[in-house]
């Protein structure tokens, strides 16, 4: 079996931040995290496609969480804007 790391989606604010490798999770302040969601199978690939298909995580962040994506390695172009 291949052992590939899940898509990572951080709900921040009125962003969300899609991140394909493992996200330096430990730079999260763990009281800023509001909810965490995991996805797999099917249900991950209906909702991200098919970059999610080996699973998806879904972190939610409380209002006025603080993100600093610096410390996170998090390509920016990747960074979609809520509407």
């Amino acid at each position: 079996m291949i052992n590939q790391p899940p898509l990572w989606v951080i709900f921040f604010h009125d962003k969300t931040i899609v991140y394909k490798n493992n996200v330096a999770v430990d730079k999260l302040n763990p009281d800023d995290i509001e909810a965490i969601n995991v996805l797999k199978d099917s249900a991950a690939v209906v909702k991200y496609g098919k970059t999610a298909i080996y699973g998806v995580i879904e972190v939610h962040l409380k209002n006025g969480a603080k993100l600093d994506t610096s410390k996170l390695n998090i390509d920016t172009s990747k960074v979609i804007k809520n509407r």
